[in-house]
């Protein structure tokens, strides 16, 4: 089976999506990148330090993110901390 030029440019500007993404959360995007590495370590999400798991949220979607990594991080923690809220005067 032979791929076609199309697809082998999908491929290409799929990775040059996730490296840009990648670039833009710093240091927790390389850590990321090095617990993706070790496999036998990190063969899970859920075993994922908080920080690449922050990267890799970041980075996830099939559209870019609009606003930078720090401040998609500041509303997404603005984000749980309402819903942890919400839980404990529902307790």
């Amino acid at each position: 089976m032979q791929l076609s030029d199309a697809a082998w440019v999908s491929v290409s500007l799929l990775l040059a999506e996730l490296y840009e993404r990648i670039e833009r959360t710093g240091v927790k995007g390389e850590l990321l990148v090095e617990q993706c590495h070790n496999k036998e370590k990190y063969e899970k999400v859920e075993y994922l330090s908080e920080s690449a798991k922050d990267a890799l949220y970041y980075v996830c979607g099939d559209k870019r993110k609009a606003m930078s990594f720090m401040d998609w991080l500041r509303k997404r923690r603005e984000r749980h901390e309402k819903r942890d809220m919400a839980k404990s005067t529902h307790s």
